[in-house]
């Protein structure tokens, strides 16, 4: 049986450093869908990191995957919960993951739950 190992195990750092990079060039060249494959790939050998579920949620946007993208949002903020003593001054991190959150719920027809997070982004 094939076991699963760390990603930085099976890979180094620069290695991990030139696949990010591949990713974000595959993005920035509107090949979403094959960045998307090689997220998938990475979380597969060595887990879902922050970065990669981050990344996931993006590219799955892109790629119009509403619900997938939610799904990996709800991941994050299992992984990585949003701090509420931070509330009030989100870290640019956090304000793109709420943004990108409010626009799903908009494009899944969750108009009410979108519209209360862009009043809150704005308020701040």
């Amino acid at each position: 049986m094939l076991e699963l190992v760390s990603l930085s195990t099976v890979l180094t750092k620069r290695q991990r450093d030139y696949l990010a990079l591949t990713v974000f060039v595959l993005a920035s060249h509107e090949r979403a869908d094959k960045a998307l494959a090689l997220v998938e790939a990475l979380a597969v050998i060595g887990g879902e990191t922050v970065e990669l579920l981050l990344a996931r949620a993006v590219l799955r946007f892109k790629c119009d995957d509403y619900a997938g993208a939610l799904d990996d949002l709800e991941l994050l903020d299992q992984a990585d919960p949003p701090n509420a003593a931070t509330e009030r001054n989100l870290p640019p991190e956090n304000r793109a993951r709420r943004y990108l959150r409010a626009r799903c719920y908009w494009e899944t027809g969750r108009t009410a739950e979108s519209t209360e997070i862009a009043r809150s982004l704005v308020a701040k």
